[in-house]
């Protein structure tokens, strides 16, 4: 896919798009490959593990967003974080890459990366048998096996998470000394609550919404949560991890949506939904960048207070896992997708991405 993204009216006073936008188009791109794998429509997005944009996309900018299916066996406990070891066919896993072009030097230049993946259903609605997946070049071979690690990772991480609710809390890892002159927040505090339904033009072919919307729903809910505990409104969203799209979405659901450190999305009982308790859809996690007015990196002199109660102590302990387990593994395996993505071999970083990355303390 390639096309202008945003307003291109605002080309060329670069002003930053919104993630959302950028996460809509790279849904599509990655539904195509999977569609064009199975010669039907009904593949639903059942997860993103792992989705960057460390190089700002502006208004107007000319986007080359590239997919290609390079996983067709993936576990449950890879795609879900289940501890099953059950594996099924009716799951892709597809990797997406984008780039920009810079109009100064008519080069393309790697952008954001994403690894999705999706499930076949049949014309019943049910999960339906994927065909084989014929690696033909060597590109495609490292790209499977990059797709294996990972989902190994992703098993990883979930046994590491699980873990944190069973095995006694250490009070060593809770211990913190309050610094004069730093606001604390508690936890708690931090909480938005969205609510709404989507219309039927957010329809996608199976006649759910389109995971696209949601994710930018969630992305926006993810950025406000963030501007209220640092007290900036310039702030991006330079991550998101670990996505599940658990139930479909209908029109006729109303949903809530809760961002703290995670965000969260539930169907609420409606006249239509008969089911007595709220039930779990969607779920993810975004890294919030704080920026100065002209994008600066800025410190955040706001810091998390943990409450007294065992769950909330677990959950930072997990948020502090999550933290320092996605960043550092993210970051060794970056290289690894530059080399399969273009015709020439080669998907240029910017010229300042090194420094980046340094900046934003993830090298």
């Amino acid at each position: 896919m390639s096309e202008v993204i945003g307003q291109a009216t605002l080309g060329g006073r670069h002003i930053r798009m919104g993630a959302g936008e950028i996460l809509k188009v790279m849904d599509l791109c990655a539904a195509s490959a999977a569609m064009k794998h199975v010669q039907h429509q009904r593949t639903p997005t059942l997860a993103f593990d792992r989705l960057e944009l460390l190089v700002p996309i502006c208004h107007g900018d000319l986007v080359l967003t590239r997919s290609l299916l390079v996983h067709s066996l993936i576990s449950s406990a890879g795609a879900h974080g289940c501890q099953s070891d059950q594996r099924w066919t009716s799951a892709m896993g597809v990797q997406v890459v984008g780039r920009k072009k810079d109009m100064r030097t008519r080069h393309w230049y790697y952008t954001h990366e994403a690894f999705a993946t999706f499930v076949s259903l049949g014309p019943d609605g049910k999960p339906s048998t994927v065909p084989e997946l014929v690696l033909e070049t060597q590109e495609e071979i490292k790209s499977q096996e990059y797709a294996k690690k990972r989902v190994e990772l992703a098993r990883r991480y979930a046994r590491e998470q699980a873990a944190f609710d069973s095995h006694p809390i250490d009070p060593l890892e809770l211990e913190f000394k309050k610094v004069k002159g730093i606001e604390y927040m508690h936890i708690e505090d931090t909480v938005v609550r969205l609510r709404k339904n989507f219309l039927p033009r957010s329809l996608n072919g199976l006649g759910t919404i389109f995971g696209g919307d949601l994710m930018e729903w969630m992305e926006g809910a993810a950025i406000v949560c963030a501007r209220n505990f640092t007290r900036n409104s310039n702030v991006v969203t330079i991550a998101m991890d670990n996505l599940f799209f658990m139930k479909p979405i209908l029109p006729t659901h109303m949903l809530e949506l809760t961002a703290r450190v995670e965000t969260t999305v539930k169907i609420i009982e409606s006249m239509w939904n008969q089911k007595k308790q709220d039930d779990v859809s969607h779920k993810g996690y975004f890294t919030i960048l704080n920026t100065g007015e002209y994008g600066d990196k800025e410190e955040i002199f706001v810091k998390l207070e943990v409450g007294e109660d065992e769950l909330s102590q677990r959950e930072y302990l997990k948020a502090k896992h999550r933290a320092e387990f996605l960043w550092p593994e993210s970051c060794r395996s970056r290289p690894s997708y530059g080399q399969a993505f273009t015709q020439e071999g080669v998907v240029p970083y910017p010229p300042w991405g090194d420094e980046e990355r340094s900046y934003f303390g993830i090298a």
